[in-house]
């Protein structure tokens, strides 16, 4: 068995020549990257975020961050509020540094705190960002006239689809069905979700209001309301769901 030989001087050298090197190269990486951001939030329709999010509760903000993101969702650069100041104070500075970035980066807070335990500061970190399709709606200064949302509505069983386009990309698409008596079965992009129907459920109305935070949340420019042929469908005037919806053993 050969003896284990210590690397030489040499060896050493070159080594730390390239973790240098490495290192070098982050840091110019970093550098364009915090440039280019300063430039883009200085835009007149600067494609960037600044986003809020607190730990605690409603009633006891234990701190605050600050993160600046790409529509992408990577976090370019962020800001921990949590020893010194209050919350009252944390807003005041927010708002400064969020100026100061540009005037007219869209700031977006998150309105669910995160648990006080998962403050960076006080053990493991989390943050929400928002994600690419919000972050678009968001910094759109042409979102109403060209974002659309279109529902479909099956005449022959208890279902509808919803999406929302801006232009020609789309944004979000969902669907809503009654499987039988027991729930309302939605899905989308991001999850999916069973709602139980109980015999005091207003199945239309609850069936409706989802379809209208929906588009409550993404606030389209138009919206198309189809029914009959899905290929090509009879537009009508009002969200009303037919009378399927309320017969039973719907499968």
């Amino acid at each position: 068995m050969r003896p284990r030989t210590r690397p030489t001087s040499q060896t050493t050298r070159i080594r730390q020549d390239k973790t240098f090197r490495d290192w070098q190269k982050k840091i110019l990486e970093h550098k364009r990257e915090w440039e280019q951001t300063v430039q883009e939030c200085k835009s007149d329709n600067p494609k960037i975020l600044a986003v809020v999010n607190a730990y605690g509760d409603y009633t006891n903000i234990h701190s605050v961050k600050l993160l600046v993101q790409n529509l992408d969702g990577k976090i370019i650069f962020e800001r921990l509020y949590h020893w010194r100041g209050t919350a009252d104070d944390w807003t005041g500075w927010i708002i400064e540094e969020v100026m100061w970035l540009g005037k007219n980066v869209k700031l977006t807070i998150i309105d669910t705190p995160l648990n006080k335990e998962q403050c960076p500061c006080c053990k493991n970190s989390l943050s929400n960002i928002i994600d690419k399709n919000a972050a678009i709606q968001i910094t759109a200064s042409d979102w109403k006239e060209k974002s659309i949302g279109t529902i479909y509505i099956n005449p022959t069983f208890p279902s509808f689809a919803m999406t929302v386009f801006y232009g020609d990309e789309i944004l979000y698409t969902a669907h809503l069905h009654k499987c039988e008596e027991h729930h309302l079965h939605f899905t989308c992009d991001k999850f999916e979700e069973r709602i139980p129907i109980t015999k005091k459920s207003n199945i239309k109305k609850h069936a409706t209001d989802i379809m209208e935070k929906i588009f409550k949340t993404w606030q389209p420019g138009q919206i198309f309301i189809g029914t009959d042929n899905p290929d090509k469908p009879t537009l009508i005037d009002k969200f009303k769901l037919p009378d399927i919806w309320e017969k039973k053993n719907n499968r």
